[in-house]
């Protein structure tokens, strides 16, 4: 079947940051099953980020041996509109630990910024990215093997984008659309899913991988 469990996302994601050998974007499945761990971890986010009213970040990380995944304990606070990602990621990587990529939450019903995606760029080893919002949408962007390096300046690149696809950022599914456009420009893959609502339901979070199309 077209999935990765838990285990299987694990390490295959650790194989990539041990090896740094990226699978190309066809290599991955179409359904990603994450378990309880990250339900929680999504839900402690959210819960803050909704006290705060400021979007919340926490670092997916792994030991030197790369053979475990770990998430930061702590949670980082940014303002209403950004937390600032590349600084957390040169701060936090040390002789212990190495980060490889981040979870951080939106305050609306907003898919990932160009400021989000840019991160993917301009911050090393950044392999990956979730994003939970407000209505409990739970988004992940993987950098491939086809995702070439981008030189230059991380605000021209995110001036450039945000300008780009200014016409479509008046609703969640043209910002979702966007979104879309932008990872088939550069080769991420793209996962959707949604946080489970009921308490008798399973913590499991399936998340989906989103079909490249076409601007019309």
């Amino acid at each position: 079947m077209d999935f990765w469990n838990n285990s299987e996302f694990k390490e295959n994601i650790l194989q990539q940051a041990k090896n740094k050998k990226m699978l190309l974007t066809k290599d991955y499945p179409f359904e990603i099953i994450l378990n309880s761990f990250w339900f929680d971890v999504f839900n402690e986010l959210l819960l803050e980020s909704t006290k705060r009213k400021k979007e919340t970040w926490k670092l997916v990380k792994t030991n030197l041996e790369i053979n475990n995944l770990l998430i930061s304990k702590n949670i980082t606070i940014g303002d209403k509109k950004r937390v600032r990602g590349e600084l957390l990621l040169f701060k936090w990587d040390n002789n212990t630990q190495k980060v490889i990529g981040t979870i951080h939450t939106h305050l609306k019903n907003s898919p990932f910024s160009f400021y989000d995606f840019s991160n993917l760029f301009f911050s090393y080893r950044h392999l990956m990215s979730f994003l939970v919002d407000n209505k409990k949408n739970v988004l992940l962007t993987i950098r491939t093997k086809e995702t070439k390096k981008y030189r230059g300046n991380q605000k021209s690149f995110v001036n450039h984008y945000d300008q780009k696809y200014d016409s479509l950022w008046t609703s969640y599914k043209g910002a979702l659309i966007a979104n879309l456009l932008f990872c088939q420009e550069h080769h991420l893959v793209f996962y959707a899913g949604k946080l489970p609502i009921s308490h008798f339901s399973k913590k499991e979070i399936h998340l989906f991988k989103k079909r490249l199309i076409k601007k019309n």
